[in-house]
Order: C-alpha cells, then structure tokens, then sequence
C-alpha cells in the first residue's frame, strides 16, 4: 500500500478571513487607499474572488450570531490599523456594515 504525497503532512491552514481582511487592507497607511473605511472593503470586495468574499461573509455573519460580548468583536478585529470605534460605531455595527458592503447594499 502506497501513501499519498500529503501522508503525514498537515495542510496550511487559511487564515481566518476577518483577520486577514483586517491585516491586508486595513493596514498602516488604510486611509490612503479610499475615502472611507467602507470603501476600503469595498476594495476589498473588487480585488477578491467569490471563494474569499464568500468566506468573509460567512464569519462575518457566524461571528454576529454567536457573539454578544463587544470586546470578542473587537478581539476580532485587533490585526486592524482602523478602530471604528474612534469613528463612534461600535464593533457590531462595523461588522453589519462590513456585511452590507459584502451583500451589495452598501
């Protein structure tokens, strides 16, 4: 019996799409790169393929679901240069928001 290549192997693991939206586009210089922190995802949203933004979508959403604690919302987003809160919205809403952009309606 012959082993596959991977035999043994752990496969890399994604990162997780809300960090790696925070990480990657929500870097240093963000503001620089749109109008608005919206338009950063909207970004975002025009460089990715339908797997990744389906991704983000989808625990995006979970992360609502399952979370009511502020501070689990704000853990999330921690890889982020921008803090909405300093803009007076709150993590819940930033990620509502990060959803409607995801959805088209924003």
């Amino acid at each position: 019996m012959t082993m596959g290549r991977n035999h043994g192997k752990s496969r890399p693991r994604r990162e997780d799409p809300i960090h790696y939206l925070a990480s990657t586009y929500f870097h240093q210089d963000y503001d620089l790169e749109a109008r608005e922190p919206l338009g950063v995802v909207r970004n975002f949203v025009g460089a990715a393929d339908e797997e990744t933004i389906s991704a983000l979508r989808r625990e995006t959403v979970h992360l609502l679901a399952d979370t009511e604690d502020e501070e689990v919302l704000v853990l999330r987003w921690s890889k982020a240069s921008y803090d909405p809160r300093d803009d007076g919205i709150s993590m819940r809403e930033w990620f509502e928001s990060v959803v409607s952009v995801l959805d088209g309606r924003r």
